[in-house]
């Protein structure tokens, strides 16, 4: 088994564990920072209220949109590819981010990614 480890400070767990799996994931650099805010929004969990529990909520996107100086037409564009590419889904009427992209932090200091990369033999891809 392939191990690589990497030290990294704790405010930058979201952005370096989509780093890691961008490879799969081939996003720009701009669709991956803003990505990472969405995954650093969820992990504080400051997007969740009685009202609206979706990721893409109005207020998170005024977060997002004074965080990173985006246009409102812009970061819709950006959630509307996030959703085409299966990075948010639908559930139960809310949009929330994969859970295969949200990184579990194990024993406050680890955060593990398994990767599986399945070999087909019978096409080229």
């Amino acid at each position: 088994m392939n191990k690589l480890i990497k030290t990294i400070s704790r405010n930058k767990i979201g952005y370096e564990f989509l780093r890691s799996l961008n490879g799969l994931l081939g996003l720009t650099d701009r669709e991956l920072e803003l990505l990472s805010v969405f995954l650093d929004v969820h992990l504080e969990g400051t997007y969740k209220n009685k009202n609206n529990n979706s990721i893409d909520s109005p207020e998170t996107r005024r977060m997002v949109i004074n965080n990173l100086g985006i246009t409102k037409d812009n970061l819709s564009r950006y959630i509307k590819m996030f959703r085409d590419k299966g990075i948010f889904i639908r559930q139960s009427k809310t949009t929330k981010i994969n859970n295969a992209l949200i990184p579990i932090i194990i024993g406050g200091k680890v955060v593990q990614i398994t990767m599986i990369l399945k070999i087909n033999d019978n096409e080229d891809l």
